[in-house]
């Protein structure tokens, strides 16, 4: 028997994720960050490499619509909204951090990932890319989208 779901689309995950992470650049160093937040470097790295990243990109107004959902509901008093464009997107973690973004990538080997995955060192490379392309290039995406800090 077949019976009817609602899932949320892959283009939509891919921005959702990026948007953690963006904001997890600023997050301060007394705001101590959870444990297995490096998940979503996987998951982003799975995004990328599957296509869906390119689908993202190229749905007109699906950056903005993720945009303004974080803003209004995901409010970090911490964070800079207006960044939320090409040109300041950072997916990356901050150089001080990147040890313990890889620790808490590699506590989880066994636990959330099985069969080969790739390094954090391999993910790393796959987001830079993208986030170099994003922030140099944009697309047909975002930036309609009014910001406050």
């Amino acid at each position: 028997a077949s019976f009817p779901f609602r899932a949320v689309a892959p283009r939509r995950t891919f921005w959702e994720k990026a948007f953690l992470l963006h904001e997890e650049t600023f997050r301060p160093p007394d705001k101590p960050r959870r444990r297995v937040l490096a998940r979503h470097y996987y998951d982003l790295w799975s995004l990328i490499t599957k296509g869906v990243a390119e689908q993202a990109l190229a749905d007109p107004g699906l950056f903005d619509r993720v945009a303004e959902h974080r803003q209004a509901f995901f409010r970090y008093g911490w964070m800079d909204y207006t960044t939320y464009r090409p040109g300041a997107f950072r997916l990356l973690p901050p150089d001080s951090q990147l040890a313990d973004w890889k620790r808490d990538y590699d506590a989880m080997q066994g636990e959330m990932f099985f069969g080969q995955v790739p390094s954090f060192e391999e993910i790393l490379q796959v987001v830079s890319e993208f986030e170099l392309r994003f922030n140099t290039a944009g697309g047909p995406c975002c930036g309609s989208v009014q910001l406050t800090a």
